[in-house]
């Protein structure tokens, strides 16, 4: 089970739950933050991206106010089969390709099974 805690970083109650549905282990974080392929910024986050094989590790922190590294997100590309995120990721290609009425009949869908 995944600590709040792991080599220094600290984890968020949401990023550890998003951790475990989409498949991540606290050393593919250490990993994207330690060496990561890219890093940017985005508003008041770091953002940095990671490839693993076939998939991209992305995680999103902040320094508080002791510098201490808060992990916030983190998310994998493409998403593991299976997950919820797999299926938002096939629910937009279907919208996005769909008529009116196929939008719709998609939102209504997204609606019902909660993704």
């Amino acid at each position: 089970m995944a600590q709040n805690e792991y080599r220094g970083l600290i984890f968020t109650t949401h990023v550890l739950d998003r951790m475990k549905e989409r498949g991540i282990t606290q050393e593919h974080i250490w990993e994207t933050f330690t060496t990561p392929d890219r890093q940017d910024e985005v508003k008041d986050a770091d953002r940095r991206t990671k490839k693993f094989g076939d998939h991209s590790v992305t995680i999103v922190f902040k320094h508080n106010a002791k510098r201490e590294t808060i992990v916030i997100s983190a998310w994998m590309d493409p998403p593991l089969p299976g997950t919820r995120d797999a299926a938002q990721k096939d629910w937009w290609e279907k919208y996005k390709k769909a008529g009116f009425m196929g939008k719709l009949w998609l939102t209504l869908i997204k609606q019902v099974n909660g993704y």
